[in-house]
């Protein structure tokens, strides 16, 4: 993440405020996967101040100091668990709608999983990749020390994209089918 020493936070916050700018426009949507920011509120509201787009906070477990009230301005929502669905209607690239369930955890069920939503996570640091890989289930760790994507920042377009492979092409809704009756899962 930049070569910064351990103690150089306002050279890495300035880096990050950068990257940020540079990939994400004022009026982008962000979903951030949590662990946001450490610090105290009045940090993290500076630094939120000067990043581009409408963010959405999903909370990790170290964002205490962003599930303060005073930051709730700072993002359209904040929130455990968001469950966005794109529509193919709104995005020429789509071949069905797109629901990503978000949580900062991995979860083994989640909303709509038998009906082809994707789980999409952090928190783990990468150390999942190669269990989410080697299961059928449709799950990836996007945090920013996973190497699932590269980059700091996935689009909605590399997300499906990233599930079209892992499903050889077949729509969500069929292959999630498909695998609840290999595995004789209940709906």
């Amino acid at each position: 993440m930049g070569g910064f020493g351990i103690d150089d936070v306002e050279a890495h916050d300035k880096w990050l405020i950068d990257q940020w700018n540079s990939t994400i426009g004022k009026k982008d949507i962000v979903y951030i996967v949590g662990d946001f920011a450490f610090g105290s509120p009045y940090h993290v509201k500076n630094l939120l101040s000067k990043l581009h787009g409408k963010k959405f906070l999903i909370l990790g477990n170290h964002d205490a100091s962003s599930d303060k009230t005073e930051l709730v301005n700072y993002f359209q929502k904040i929130t455990q668990i968001h469950c966005p669905v794109f529509k193919k209607s709104n995005y020429e690239w789509l071949e069905e709608d797109f629901q990503v369930i978000l949580c900062h955890y991995a979860m083994v069920t989640w909303p709509g999983k038998h009906y082809g939503s994707v789980m999409v996570h952090g928190h783990s640091h990468g150390r999942l990749n190669e269990y989410n890989d080697s299961m059928p289930d449709l799950r990836v760790d996007v945090g920013i020390d996973s190497d699932a994507f590269p980059g700091l920042f996935v689009e909605v377009k590399e997300l499906y994209d990233y599930f079209k492979k892992k499903t050889n092409g077949e729509k969500f809704h069929k292959y999630a089918q498909s695998m609840k009756e290999i595995n004789g899962m209940p709906i």
